[in-house]
C-alpha cells in the first residue's frame, strides 16, 4: 500500500517528509498542491481510499468543504470503483453536513459515529485499526480539550451530478453552527495549560 499526503503549507510537508526519511518509510510520498487541482495528479481509478482528517468546516463556503459535491466529483475521477472516503473530524457541523450530502445523493455509508472513541468497543470489528490507532496532531489536541471525534466512511459511487443538501430542509447549517464549541489552537502548550486556557475562554 502506498500513502500520499497532499498539502499546501511547505513547513508541514517538510516535517512529515523528515519523519518519513528518519524512520525509513518507503511507501509514503508528499504532494504540494492546492486541493482544487487534486484530480490533475492522478489517473482514473488510481486511488483506493481518501482520508479527510480534521479539515476546515468552511462554515460560510459550502463548495469549499472537502466533502462537498464539488470535491466528490473530483474524487470520483481518481477513486477506484467502490473506493472509500473517510471523514474524521472534531466538527459536528462538518460531520452532519457530510451525512446530509450522503443522504441526498444516496451514497452508501459504511460506518458512522459521533463519538469514535466512546463507541470503540462497538466499532472495533467494523473499522480498520488505523482509524483509531493513528492520531493526528489536531486529533490529539482536540481530544485533550474534551471534544468527541466524529467518523464517517462512505462510498461515492454515483451516476450523474452530486447535489448540495437544501438549507435548511436537508441540512440546518445555522443550527449545527450554533452547537459548535470554540476551537482554540494552543500550539505546543501542555495538555493542562490547554485545558486552563479553554476554561478561561469559555468563562468557567
Amino acid at each position: 500500500m502506498r500513502l500520499l499526503s497532499g498539502y499546501i503549507k511547505g513547513a508541514r510537508l517538510w516535517k512529515g517528509a523528515k519523519y518519513v526519511e528518519s524512520n525509513h518509510i518507503s511507501n509514503a510520498a508528499f504532494l504540494r498542491a492546492r486541493i482544487e487541482f487534486i484530480s490533475a495528479f492522478f489517473a482514473p481509478e488510481e486511488v483506493s481510499q481518501i482520508w479527510l482528517t480534521f479539515s476546515d468546516p468552511q462554515y460560510k463556503s459550502p463548495n469549499s468543504r472537502l466533502s462537498s459535491p464539488v470535491f466528490l466529483n473530483k474524487y470520483r475521477g481518481m477513486l477506484k470503483r467502490g473506493g472509500v472516503v473517510h471523514l474524521k473530524t472534531d466538527s459536528r457541523f462538518l460531520y452532519e453536513y457530510t451525512k446530509a450530502v450522503c443522504e441526498v445523493n444516496s451514497l452508501k455509508v459504511l460506518v458512522q459515529t459521533e463519538d469514535l472513541y466512546g463507541e470503540l468497543d462497538r466499532l472495533r470489528p467494523l473499522v480498520d485499526a488505523e482509524v483509531y490507532e493513528v492520531s493526528t496532531f489536531y486529533e490529539t489536541m482536540f481530544r485533550e480539550q474534551g471534544y468527541k471525534i466524529n467518523y464517517l466512511a462512505f462510498v461515492i459511487d454515483h451516476e450523474g451530478e452530486y447535489r448540495q443538501p437544501m438549507v435548511p430542509q436537508e441540512f440546518d447549517s445555522d443550527y449545527w453552527r450554533s452547537v459548535e464549541g470554540p476551537r482554540l489552537l494552543f500550539g505546543h502548550d501542555s495538555a493542562e495549560t490547554r485545558r486552563r486556557k479553554l476554561l478561561d475562554a469559555v468563562g468557567q
